[in-house]
């Protein structure tokens, strides 16, 4: 196993920035997990680390569904706030990619969209081992109408 050093990163041919992605989401009826808002985001949160030359900054931003508001305006949010360019990690690649397909539109969210049809070039996962402190959270329950 080799160790990773902060000098190691030097001669790598990308940025250390990346965003970290999670949404919140509520549990629906079980027939319903096939479409793509089965289970749809009520909250979105986006954690930035961006180096400069005296180390990094870090920036924190949550946005939640307030009342008669739909899951798009998540995507709104997000689209506005979501980097170009730079690292995106995730809990579940899929789990995103097919919440954020069902909520965003190519027209009006092109770096949500482009996210979404990202072939692991952009996106990361990061490892259960590194999140199971979080991984067992129960989603909230929505009843079946």
């Amino acid at each position: 196993m080799s160790i990773i050093t902060n000098d190691s990163f030097a001669a790598l041919p990308f940025t250390r920035a990346a965003t970290v992605i999670t949404l919140r989401t509520i549990s629906v009826c079980p027939g319903l997990t096939f479409q793509p808002l089965g289970s749809p985001p009520i909250g979105v949160g986006l954690f930035s680390v961006v180096p400069h030359a005296d180390g990094y900054a870090f920036h924190a931003q949550a946005h939640a569904l307030r009342d008669d508001t739909l899951p798009d305006t998540l995507v709104t949010w997000l689209e506005e706030r979501l980097p170009a360019t730079g690292g995106v990690l995730t809990r579940e690649r899929d789990h995103l990619r097919h919440t954020l397909r069902g909520a965003s539109d190519a027209v009006r969210h092109p770096h949500v969209t482009s996210l979404v049809r990202d072939d692991a070039e952009r996106v990361r996962v990061v490892p259960h081992a590194a999140m199971r402190h979080v991984a067992g959270l129960p989603a909230l329950d929505m009843p079946c109408l």
